[in-house]
């Protein structure tokens, strides 16, 4: 989406779901972001790094499956292996993971460094 992005000329990318709506006018909206212009809106939440770190960097054996959304011994199964690699200290990935909104408003630069990693 990003690098679809990019080939149009702004100076901000807001992402927002379609359920959201702006609460201020498009003049308010423009003047906040030439205010607090080069500034970055990304939202990190320091209370669920463990839970990102649960997600991303254990294996979960049987997500993959398609029983695995109506089975709850497979979910027990799958959470307590995860449990116990976490337990264990084990990483697959040598990355520390955050965990946040998916909202965001970032500038073109920004944005272009995230494209390009």
């Amino acid at each position: 989406m990003l690098e679809r992005a990019l080939q149009y000329s702004w100076e901000y990318c807001h992402y927002i779901s379609d359920s959201d709506m702006p609460l201020k006018t498009h003049s308010q909206i423009d003047e906040f972001f030439e205010t607090h212009n080069g500034a970055e809106f990304i939202d990190f939440a320091p209370e669920n790094y463990e839970f990102a770190h649960y997600k991303c960097d254990v294996f979960h054996f049987f997500t993959n499956f398609p029983a695995y959304r109506t089975s709850k011994i497979m979910k027990v199964c799958n959470h307590g292996l995860a449990r116990l690699q976490m337990i264990a200290g084990f990483r697959r990935r040598n990355v520390d993971y955050r965990h946040g909104l998916a909202w965001f408003s970032i500038t073109r630069e920004f944005a272009s460094y995230v494209v390009n990693q």
